[in-house]
């Protein structure tokens, strides 16, 4: 897997976890206790630093698919926001 195919798998990842908090009224924010999370942001708003653990995370589960005898192949009919071509 090369290195932009894992960050597309990052950002998509990503904003699949996004919608599910905000889903289950999660805000940006640092208060646990008042369903607040720094990381509620767009990918282009994370900082670098965020971005690597969501590609770490990305990572893990590739490992964790390899594992299982699963692989992420490309979608050729999809672009990197997963969205189908018309």
């Amino acid at each position: 897997m090369t290195a932009t195919e894992l960050a597309a798998i990052a950002e998509v990842e990503h904003g699949r976890w996004l919608a599910s908090k905000r889903e289950q009224g999660f805000t940006f924010g640092e208060d646990r206790s008042k369903k607040q999370n720094p990381y509620l942001k767009e990918w282009a708003d994370l900082t670098d630093e965020q971005k690597n653990f969501a590609t770490d995370f990305a990572r893990g589960m590739t490992r964790i698919l390899a594992m299982a005898d699963y692989a992420i192949v490309p979608d050729t009919n999809a672009n990197v926001t997963g969205s189908s071509k018309s």
